[in-house]
């Protein structure tokens, strides 16, 4: 970057003196409203913004009380037209306003100065703005003339959108000897939320394209915040670009500094969802969510399958439990069983969770609707071992049913406290019976040893009822060597008909 100076001429001033009716000689008015003075002793271009220093004298005594934004204007021909923001205030002599500086602010052209804003400024101070204490106004006048030379790449917004769930901004980057693509795409695009400055996500680019004039395009997205936008997200955000990341093709490479890029005001209408409670139990997972919505929410809305959890090979719906909220109330709070089976939790269940709402379910009184959105994950771990579910069972027969299960654990099954009546089965007509061991033995899967077992249920009769049959398996029965047991609950629940 390169400055030049121009120096200016001052104007001149009036000198006249005439008597007073005693005989006193003092100055005119005209006179005591010149002697006010204006000079530029240095100016500072930084990243963003240009610093000017405005010395202002008087031997009255400079009227600080009128120094203040709307004294210097700094113009281009490149359109570049902005007045100094007052920033600080010194006195050349501690206690005397005979002789002070003002060091006043002008903006970059755009976020930050680069090479398209290369030429001629002028500083220029402007009339009936600082006076003295005895009223002499300072008169407008060019304080200096520079020009400023800069290498810097450019970098601007072209556009800023929202979806359900992310921020998306396309940023445009271009120089006069070209762009480094590979400088491009790490995390240098952020978004700040005015409320919460310090809650500055940065995130990468998803796409980016060449133009035919060397300067490249490219599309960032941000994960809303909490994952999905809601209407506690409204307010302003910054657009900003993080420094000493993009950069040219030039040795040595400049960087575009950091600097922002655009302001704007979001509003969002969408219910708002969070887990603030949750506990799991031994054949149960109760999650308590709470949707919020300044509208109110929609209590119809609300019912089984608004949330779900998955653990990355199946995803189960949650089911309400209890009554529905109130109508129209702007916070709620919903309970959900998340294993509503209540098939008993073991080893072969360890693993990460995670929880989210379902895409429409929820709704507030206006219908505007929450978005899929993680609520939170969880790592679940269990010491019990665990019983294979019933999926793929053996058919029953009129006279008998073979019922297969394998038990696994993270550490290893007894084999040893698997036998006769682990489980039993409940039926039409009081029907009641424990099962019968057939034959067990161990099998390696993935590394771990697992049992498998058969048992046999037979009919009091020559054949089973038609109906329905609940399988059981029977608490502190079958247990790993480290002896925990797997609980007592309701296996399966089928219908069998002859």
């Amino acid at each position: 970057m390169t400055i030049s100076f121009s120096p200016f001429r001052k104007s001149a001033r009036a000198a006249s003196r005439v008597s007073a009716a005693a005989g006193q000689a003092f100055e005119t008015l005209e006179d005591r409203k010149m002697l006010a003075a204006a000079t530029l002793v240095s100016t500072t271009v930084r990243d963003t913004d240009w610093l000017l220093v405005v010395r202002y004298t008087d031997p009255a005594g400079v009227n600080v009380a009128t120094i203040g934004d709307n004294d210097v204007t700094v113009t281009a021909a490149n359109g570049y037209n902005h007045t100094g923001h007052f920033t600080q205030l010194v006195q050349d002599v501690a206690g005397s306003n005979a002789s002070v500086r003002a060091v006043y602010s002008v903006p970059a052209r755009t976020g930050a100065w680069n090479y398209s804003d290369s030429g001629l400024y002028t500083v220029n101070m402007l009339a009936n703005t600082v006076s003295s204490t005895a009223g002499a106004q300072v008169p407008a006048a060019t304080l200096g003339s520079f020009g400023l030379a800069f290498s810097t790449p450019k970098a601007e917004l072209l556009s800023a959108t929202t979806s359900g769930t992310q921020f998306i901004a396309n940023v445009r980057y271009s120089d006069n000897h070209g762009i480094d693509p590979t400088s491009i795409g790490f995390g240098e695009v952020g978004l700040v939320p005015a409320d919460q400055p310090a809650d500055a996500q940065f995130f990468r680019s998803q796409t980016y394209t060449q133009n035919a004039d060397g300067s490249w395009n490219v599309q960032y997205r941000l994960t809303a915040r909490g994952g999905s936008w809601d209407w506690t997200d409204t307010g302003t955000y910054t657009v900003v670009l993080r420094g000493a990341a993009v950069h040219d093709n030039e040795t040595p490479t400049h960087f575009i500094p950091g600097q922002s890029l655009g302001q704007f005001y979001l509003w969002f209408s969408e219910p708002k969802a969070q887990v603030v409670a949750q506990s799991v139990t031994a054949t149960d997972w109760l999650v308590t969510v709470r949707y919020s919505d300044n509208q109110g929410i929609s209590a119809s809305s609300i019912d089984d399958g608004d949330i779900q959890v998955s653990n990355g090979f199946a995803t189960v719906l949650g089911q309400r439990v209890g009554a529905a909220p109130t109508e129209g109330a702007t916070a709620v709070n919903v309970v959900y069983s998340l294993r509503p089976t209540h098939f008993a939790w073991g080893a072969g269940d360890n693993g990460t969770y995670v929880i989210s709402t379902r895409e429409g379910q929820v709704r507030d009184t206006t219908s505007a609707q929450l978005h899929s959105v993680e609520l939170a994950r969880y790592f679940l771990w269990f010491d019990t071992p665990s019983i294979s579910k019933p999926t793929n069972v053996n058919g029953a027969l009129p006279n008998r049913w073979d019922i297969t299960v394998r038990y696994t654990d993270n550490a290893s099954i007894n084999l040893a406290s698997v036998g006769s009546g682990d489980m039993r089965i409940e039926g039409p007509n009081g029907y009641v019976q424990q099962a019968t061991l057939l034959e067990k033995h161990t099998e390696v899967v993935n590394g771990n040893t697992t049992v498998v077992a058969t048992y046999r249920f037979t009919p009091l009769t020559a054949q089973f009822a038609n109906g329905t049959y609940n399988v059981f398996m029977n608490a502190n029965q079958v247990s790993d060597n480290a002896g925990h047991f797997i609980p007592g609950f309701v296996w399966g629940s089928f219908f069998l008909f002859f």
